[in-house]
């Protein structure tokens, strides 16, 4: 087991008073902060039979609704072909692995037409036979989506280029706040490479910020001529603030306008008017903010704006009555995304029957900034393993329910952590709920046709080109370590 290294702070919610217990975690101790105590009293109570019964009922109506309607939105669509469609006013279009096709819907007993062969997709600069056979070799192409024109005189396709020489990236195009600059965001999820262009001049013609990087991730806005940048050069390779000339972008004309105290990560940035405001989080994990006057860099102001910290506890019995409770632990840590916490009624419908409920912000996420997030990459993916099971196995120390009332539930990335801890740990929970789970690492890193699997490889690692790699992948996939357990 791995203990968590950063302290674990406990919210406590009760109907009479609002509770905040700040818990530090280590491999031999545990210590115990009373940081905050305010009381309010509410005029309404959740234990009497009739609101339990009541909140009951209402649950049942509302999963006789969703069943319904998750029932006629099946029956809407479970006859459309598995492949992709979309139909013209005469024509219904579709992909296949080499093109998009056609078929006339006035006449039946047509062949297929097809409007695009992908074999002669091609760039401009290629100018010889031997040039455009060499990179069929090299680069795949796949069909994104289709749009017609409005008489179906036009089809628009967007295509995907897989080209095994070339890192995968995430194309953003943005307008910067003073609608001045247009940007090109080129990002993988390590690395960076921005062209801007200059709207307020004749010439459209798109220019380089910095080359791309190993391990450099930048973010640009625009202020009076200048580029205010959000690059990870800072120390440790946290993210500070940098500015350079509109003419002079790249990162030899980089000067530093601000950075963050040590233990502080910068979360996001823009630029209003003659400010620059930072969101960041603190070592004492408060949410702040931090604006910086771009006419007066050495001085930054910060503004106090809530608290996230690595595990949450919310409930609404006392401490001391939660061995007996239900509880549910959430669980993300991955791409540097935060657990979700946005409140939803069905949250709000367990607390008040009883349930208490966990959030495990662990290594992988982005609550302690890119650090945090570095440390559970590739490699490093067991560690969000080992710190679920750190947080699950510290609440029960605690008091806080038990094995046997303990359920699990996570989204997406979220799952592999879920998973591989079911699969080592079985017996320290009851039940699990997974959303649109990832399970299957190792067989989606394998095959590069997936839709993410080229961008994704800074993430989980490169199964195929990396033996090590192969190994870390395979010692935590929930799918590929499936194995007979007692109930």
């Amino acid at each position: 087991m791995a203990a968590v290294s950063s302290p674990l702070c406990a919210r406590l919610f009760t109907p009479s008073g609002l509770r905040f217990l700040f818990l530090a975690v280590y491999k031999n101790r545990t210590r115990l902060f009373v940081s905050v105590q305010r009381f309010y009293t509410s005029g309404t109570s959740t234990s009497s039979d009739d609101h339990l019964s009541s909140g009951l009922e209402r649950y049942k109506d509302l999963q006789k609704y969703f069943y319904k309607r998750l029932k006629a939105t099946y029956y809407r669509f479970s006859d459309i072909p598995d492949r992709s469609v979309v139909c013209g006013h005469h024509h219904v279009y579709f992909f296949e692995d080499d093109g998009i096709y056609r078929t006339d819907t006035r006449q039946s007993k047509l062949e297929p037409e097809q409007v695009l062969n992908l074999g002669q997709v091609s760039r401009g600069d290629e100018k010889t036979v031997l040039e455009n056979e060499e990179r069929k070799q090299r680069v795949q192409w796949t069909i994104q989506r289709i749009r017609l024109s409005p008489q179906e005189k036009h089809l628009a396709a967007a295509l995907k280029s897989i080209h095994k020489e070339e890192q995968s990236v995430f194309v953003e195009v943005a307008l910067s706040r003073d609608r001045q600059i247009l940007s090109i965001n080129c990002n993988s999820r390590t690395s960076s490479e921005v062209l801007l262009i200059d709207t307020t001049t004749s010439q459209l013609k798109p220019f380089l910020v910095q080359s791309r990087q190993p391990d450099l991730l930048y973010h640009v806005e625009h202020w009076k001529r200048c580029l205010i940048i959000l690059a990870n050069t800072g120390p440790g390779q946290e993210y500070e603030v940098v500015q350079a000339p509109l003419s002079e972008p790249n990162m030899v004309s980089w000067v530093p306008l601000f950075a963050p105290s040590p233990g502080t990560s910068i979360k996001d940035m823009d630029v209003v008017g003659d400010q620059c405001v930072l969101v960041a989080r603190t070592p004492a994990n408060e949410l702040i903010l931090i604006i910086v006057p771009l006419t007066h860099t050495k001085e930054a102001y910060i503004l106090n704006d809530g608290t996230l910290v690595p595990m949450t506890l919310l409930h609404v019995k006392p401490v001391e009555s939660l061995r007996q409770v239900p509880l549910l632990v959430h669980v993300y840590g991955a791409y540097g995304r935060e657990v979700n916490m946005e409140f939803c009624p069905e949250k709000r419908f367990l607390l008040e029957q009883g349930w208490a409920l966990a959030y495990c912000h662990v290594r992988g996420g982005g609550e302690r900034g890119l650090y945090w997030q570095r440390q559970a990459q590739v490699a490093g993916k067991p560690k969000t393993v080992e710190d679920l099971q750190a947080c699950i196995q510290h609440l029960f120390s605690l008091g806080v329910s038990s094995p046997s009332l303990t359920a699990l539930t996570a989204c997406s990335a979220g799952a592999v952590a879920v998973g591989a801890l079911c699969q080592r740990h079985p017996h320290m929970i009851r039940a699990v709920t997974l959303q649109a789970p990832f399970l299957d690492v190792l067989g989606t890193m394998e095959d590069p046709n997936l839709p993410l699997t080229l961008e994704d490889r800074e993430e989980w690692g490169d199964p195929v080109g990396n033996p090590e790699h192969r190994l870390a992948i395979a010692s935590y996939c929930p799918l590929h370590n499936i194995t007979p357990q007692s109930v």
